[in-house]
């Protein structure tokens, strides 16, 4: 969608005080128009209906939990090159980054790193009980070491948010959060779709639901996505079986995957075993795509989860196309590198 206002921050060209943000690259050394230097300069300072464009360069939110102005709407924070920008997130128990916005904000092609401490969650895209309905994140890599890389929930409304094209990888665990992803209580329907979530610690899974099925009337929907973990189950689902579930749920389209080491496609309650059929007749009856199935990333190793071109989620998204947030490549691309495919944005290796 087209913008009223474009601002430009760049972590070496730019300065907060000498430049507008106006431009992508300084006119001189003293005041005028050029690019400020961070993030959080960009947010305080950007006009909402605007369209904030960050060059390639390390951004740091380390200082603690950073909050989006929620007084500003209608906004776009766009890495200029996919991968080419990546925001280092704050250690410790607490959430790294809390889209905290009025509303109708996107933030696209960023990685996100929370690589200390034990972070409880990475990045949370509508939280605190404020309406925070249409945020999106898109075509963004988020790498946690603690529980949560996206949490999605626990607001009065996140009807219209959606998390898109992303990999949401955790690799260690918390008291608390457990999940690569995770839809909290308060949920009022939202949208995981085309992302690839993993994690790795053996305590934690890789979509984690506390409170969501029971409590959203609207639905959550987890689609076109794959699903791996390495814990008890790579679901987990707090609450016990619930009549009409299955109309607060569309799970379809996706590959969910025990190859990492997870013992039990899902846990429902006290149900701990429970198999991809019973999954899909008792939360997503109209679900009759799913499966069960190592999705056959290209180098899980060196972290390059597109697919090979003989995994059985190349075919799987509901057009025909491959399930996750990459796509089918027929070589191997390392993360962290800008110009990596990504179907979203339409930008190739």
């Amino acid at each position: 969608m087209p913008f009223a206002n474009t601002r430009y921050v760049d972590a070496v060209l730019g300065h907060d005080v000498n430049f507008d943000g106006t431009s992508p690259t300084p006119d001189s050394p003293a005041p005028g128009n050029g690019p400020w230097k961070t993030f959080q300069k960009a947010d305080t300072a950007a006009p909402s209906d605007c369209e904030i464009i960050f060059a390639d360069g390390a951004y740091d939110l380390s200082a603690g939990l950073y909050v989006l102005d929620g007084t500003k709407s209608l906004r776009l924070f766009r890495a200029a090159n996919y991968g080419g920008a990546v925001v280092s997130l704050a250690a410790g128990a607490s959430p790294s980054f809390d889209t905290l916005l009025t509303g109708d904000t996107e933030i696209q092609g960023f990685i996100f790193e929370a690589l200390s401490g034990a972070p409880a969650s990475a990045i949370r895209i509508a939280q605190n009980n404020v309406a925070k309905a249409n945020n999106k994140l898109r075509s963004c890599e988020v790498y946690t070491v603690g529980g949560n890389a996206v949490v999605m929930g626990g607001a009065d409304n996140t009807n219209g948010c959606e998390v898109a094209y992303v990999l949401a990888e955790s690799t260690g665990t918390h008291a608390t959060f457990n999940g690569a992803i995770m839809a909290r209580e308060d949920f009022t329907g939202g949208t995981f779709d085309h992302v690839t979530a993993v994690a790795y610690h053996a305590s934690a899974h890789a979509l984690d639901v506390v409170g969501a099925f029971a409590s959203n009337p609207t639905g959550l929907v987890v689609k076109n996505s794959i699903l791996a973990g390495a814990g008890p189950s790579v679901i987990n689902v707090v609450e016990d079986w619930v009549s009409g579930w299955p109309g607060r749920y569309a799970g379809n389209n996706n590959a969910i995957s025990k190859h990492l080491g997870a013992a039990a496609i899902a846990k429902v309650g006290a149900a701990t075993d429970v198999a991809i059929a019973d999954w899909k007749t008792r939360v997503a009856p109209d679900d009759s795509v799913s499966i069960d199935a190592d999705p056959l990333w290209v180098d899980a190793g060196a972290d390059d989860y597109r697919l090979q071109a003989a995994s059985p989620a190349a075919t799987l998204d509901d057009a025909g196309g491959a399930a996750g947030a990459f796509g089918v490549v027929p070589g191997a691309v390392p993360r962290r590198r800008p110009g990596v495919l990504n179907p979203l944005l339409g930008i190739g290796v």
